[in-house]
Order: C-alpha cells, then structure tokens, then sequence
C-alpha cells in the first residue's frame, strides 16, 4: 500500500487499458461473458462508527462517521438513512427531546422518531446519490448532532443501523432481530443551516409493476435505433423473465430489411449481483394499418428463465439497423416520444406502457 512508486504507475496503466476496452466495445461492441469465472464474494459494503463527542446530565453529543465501500457493485444510493438508537429516561417521552447539528456532510435532515415503548432514535436523512466510494469527501461521512434532554449515560445501551433504499445494510434496531422498524414521526428538527430538504422521487408511470426508462444514442436522423434499456420491478411479485417481453414501436421508413442486436443484457439484483444475460433475441412484425408513429414493432425477448425480484433491474442495450445500415427518421417514431410508449409484457398481459392507437 505505501509503495506509490509501484503502485500509481500500475492504476495509470489499468485506467489507460480499461478506457481502450471501453472504446473498443461501444465501438464494435460484443457479448457478455457469463462463464468467464472471475466472481468473488461481497465483502464489508457498509460500516458505522460512533462515539461521544461531549455528554452531561440532560444532552448528549454524538460523532457519526459513515463509510460507503461499496463495490459488488459500487453504487450512490438514492436513500441511505442512518439511525441511532437509545432509551427515553423514565418520565419522559420522545417529544421531550430535541436534536440540533452544528456539523454534518450531506445531511438532508434530521429527526427524533418515537418508537414502540420507551425506545426512539435519531434519523439522519442523506442526500441523493451524494454517498458513493470515491475520494475521501465522497465515501466517508460525518454528522454531529446534540440530543437535548438525553443524558450522557444513555449512549452505554445506544444502537446504530443504516438503512439503503430501506433495506438494513450495517447494525441492529433494537430488538436485534434485523427487521426494519417504522417509528411514527415526532417534530423534526431541521439539521445543519448549509443542507437542504431530501428530493422527493416522481410517481412511477405505468400501472406500478415495473417502470421503464431509456437513453438513446441518436437524435433526428440517424442509421440505428440504439438504446440503453432499463426495466424495473417496483411491484411486490417477482416477475418470470421468460415470460417476459418488451414492444418497442417506429416507422420503418425505406421498408427494408431490419436487424437487431443485443450488445448487452443483464439482470442487476438489488442485493448488488450482476448477472448477464446472453440469449436475447429481437422479432420484427408489420403494424397494419399503418398508426401515427408506427408501421413496425419489435418484440424484445429470451430473457432466460429466471426471476425479476422487487427492486431488481433488467438491462437491455439494444441496436435496430437496415442492414444496409441506411438512416431512420427518429424523430417520428412512436416509442421515441416516451418511456410510457414502449409496452412491456407478462405472459401476454400488459403491465406497461401503451400501444400505438
């Protein structure tokens, strides 16, 4: 670790090479290699470390220091929640006490949540996708927040937990059981003058089973329809992959021949595994009569036989060429002008998007 001699001219050589793969392939692109054997197991991704700053007979001042290390794979949660956990003193209740911060990194806010019985916690909201393992502002955190009306000897039975997308990912609530707690609320109290109110995420369109969202790699005229796909199961079933498949509608305007390649999928699970997917195939079929947007349709399928969990993601980075690989008007196409415009089925039913009218 200390030899920088050895170790900064070997990282500069494997970024150089990583870019040239990475090049090469958007290129010319490729498949997946799903047998290739280079798995390793998840290691520590999460940690939390806490100690007391300061403490008397009725406050109690803590030092939070949270670390994000993730790399199975590496990520900057939308909702990472840190919670610290103590016992209300006899006599009083959670809305006796108060929490106020002179410090915090990224904090969006901070709240006293009652709990059942005599238990409550502190809750420290982060802000989105500000937490990722970078540098040394980007992967480690710290807070510091002062409990008015707790005393110094509270923090000898204190718990923490830290909670990604509300899934418990380091320590305990508790009752040590590992299952989340959901406290009501009590008044909160606004954390340090430079943070500002968590962003509130839109509604999902679709009827709430899965959501959809593309980027594409042309504009107006273009010689492909290339896009890089992501399907996500919001709902609480787990959905068939093979059973599963994706409508993508536009106008073939010069009426020929239509290829379709898959240059990569792959199921990302929420618990972090990544698993590539290497039998997707692409149908193409005439709309007759002809709607506004649409004359022809491709059925994106042959997603393997397993499972999409809640919170789990299906990636797809597709290409639709003529094969003479002549340009497409894409501006008119029908599933160009919206997520909401391509159709996802399951087992023949729709749960996303509309077809062309």
């Amino acid at each position: 670790m200390t030899n920088y001699n050895t170790n900064e001219v070997a990282c500069d050589y494997n970024a150089g090479f990583t870019g040239l793969l990475a090049k090469l392939y958007t290129r010319y692109h490729g498949q997946t290699l799903t047998g290739f054997g280079a798995g390793e197991d998840v290691g520590e991704e999460y940690k939390v470390e806490t100690s007391v700053n300061a403490g008397g007979s009725d406050f109690l001042e803590i030092k939070a220091l949270t670390f994000n290390m993730t790399g199975w794979p590496a990520r900057a949660p939308k909702a990472l929640e840190l919670r610290y956990y103590f016992t209300v003193p006899s006599g009083k209740t959670a809305s006796d006490l108060s929490v106020s911060s002179s410090y915090g990194q990224d904090v969006a806010s901070l709240t006293i949540l009652a709990g059942d019985g005599n238990t409550a916690c502190v809750q420290v909201l982060f802000k989105e996708r500000s937490f990722y393992p970078g540098g040394q502002e980007e992967y480690k955190k710290e807070v510091q927040f002062r409990i008015t009306g707790l005393p110094q000897d509270a923090a000898s039975s204190a718990s923490v937990a830290l909670f990604e997308d509300g899934s418990l990912v380091f320590g305990q609530v508790p009752d040590g059981s590992g299952n989340v707690v959901t406290p009501a609320p009590t008044s909160p109290t606004q954390g340090p003058s430079d943070t500002t109110p968590a962003p509130t995420s839109p509604a999902p369109s679709g009827n709430g089973k899965v959501t959809v969202s593309i980027d594409y790699s042309m504009s107006g005229t273009g010689n492909s329809i290339s896009g890089n796909m992501t399907i996500e199961n919001t709902g609480s079933d787990a959905i068939d992959l093979g059973s599963l498949s994706v409508e993508y509608y536009f106008t073939n305007e010069k009426s020929g021949a239509l290829t379709f390649e898959c240059y990569h999928s792959a199921v990302s699970r929420k618990g972090g595994n990544y698993e590539a997917l290497n039998s997707v195939k692409g149908e193409f079929s005439k709309i007759g009569p002809k709607k506004t947007g649409a004359d022809t349709s491709c059925t994106i399928s042959a997603f393997g036989s397993g499972k999409l969990d809640k919170g789990d993601k299906l990636i797809v980075q597709f290409s639709i060429h003529h094969n003479d690989w002549s340009d497409f008007n894409l501006s008119d196409d029908y599933s160009r002008s919206g997520a909401d415009k391509i159709v996802i089925r399951s087992g023949g039913k729709i749960i996303y998007g509309t077809e062309p009218g």
